[in-house]
């Protein structure tokens, strides 16, 4: 798991929202809920309906509600829908990211073009890619079939098992081979990362300990996860207050913006949020807004309606 969290904040690091020009429509939220904005004007476009986020492109706004993915394209406002193939749908890559969603009741990859990368012949339970591979591994009730992304995802071995996991393991001869190894019906299974069979050993185990003993006369299993980053800042996300006057309060975050302060009613407290977005919020009265805003309009970009209902005012410096 820590190496999909490791590809996650590399990608995250590198896709903040950006509000372009061109951009007529961009994302905002009230109490958790995920809605559209149509720019110019500020008005609602889209009401807080969406449980979840999703960044995947830099052309289109994601959102998750249930199963269901809905895309909308900034300049347009039109909408693409799918639905997700398995709970932990998003795959990376140091080439990008694909999402595994089904189409026509079958498994396939989701590009960042928008457009289906792959259809696969069956709805997989669950598709993973080693990040140290070029295959991907799609699991069925059956076991799990190889598919080799470099050869077009031809499908290079079906393999009969339960569970598996990677690790790298060292050989007696002290060779290094990062592998996969696959384990849960009658035999464990090592495959090298283009996925040639290195060994079998006989024996039906149900955890990763009972393979390592089983596996110890013959490897050395070293672990090759990457370290863990923390993505936590060292900076203090909360906009600073000054006097309260009338029931507003004036707030500002001089590091991040320089020009702008942002003026509230007197119960709201103001930080920053994820993805370059502002968060206000009440612990008072529960209410939470999340938005961007625009360094160029100095505007903030949330509905009309809930700026009257924060007192919100942008005031430049």
């Amino acid at each position: 798991m820590k190496r999909y969290l490791f590809y996650l904040i590399l990608f995250l690091l590198g896709s903040f929202s950006k509000i372009s020009a061109q951009d007529n429509y961009t994302d905002f939220s009230v109490n958790g809920k995920f809605g559209l904005v149509k720019v110019p004007q500020l008005e609602e476009y889209l009401k807080p309906i969406y449980t979840g986020k999703v960044i995947f492109t830099d052309d289109y706004l994601g959102f998750k509600k249930g199963k269901e993915l809905f895309f909308y394209q900034k300049t347009s406002g039109k909408q693409l829908q799918f639905l997700v193939g398995e709970d932990e749908y998003r795959m990376y890559r140091w080439g990008g990211e694909l999402l595994h969603v089904v189409k026509d009741g079958k498994s396939a990859l989701l590009g960042r073009n928008m457009k289906l990368v792959k259809t696969f012949p069956y709805l997989y339970i669950t598709i993973r890619y080693p990040y140290w591979s070029s295959s991907l591994i799609a699991k069925s009730k059956n076991g799990y079939d190889i598919y080799d992304v470099v050869q077009s995802y031809k499908l290079i071995q079906s393999i009969s098992a339960s569970d598996y996991f990677s690790s790298g393991l060292r050989q007696e001869d002290h060779t290094f081979s990062n592998c996969t190894i696959f384990y849960g019906k009658d035999q464990v299974m090592v495959y090298n990362d283009q996925f040639q069979l290195l060994k079998t050993v006989p024996g039906k185990v149900a955890s990763i300990d009972a393979v390592i003993e089983i596996l110890r006369p013959y490897f050395m299993i070293e672990s090759d996860d990457p370290s863990a980053m923390d993505p936590s800042s060292s900076y203090d996300r909360n906009w600073s207050s000054g006097q309260i006057e009338n029931g507003y309060k004036i707030c500002e975050s001089p590091y991040h913006y320089p020009d702008i302060q942002l003026k509230v009613k007197e119960r709201f407290n103001v930080r920053n949020g994820e993805y370059s977005d502002v968060t206000i919020s009440s612990k008072e009265s529960s209410e939470t807004y999340t938005f961007k805003l625009d360094k160029g309009t100095k505007k903030a970009l949330i509905p009309l309606k809930y700026q009257q209902l924060m007192g919100l005012e942008v005031l430049q410096k």
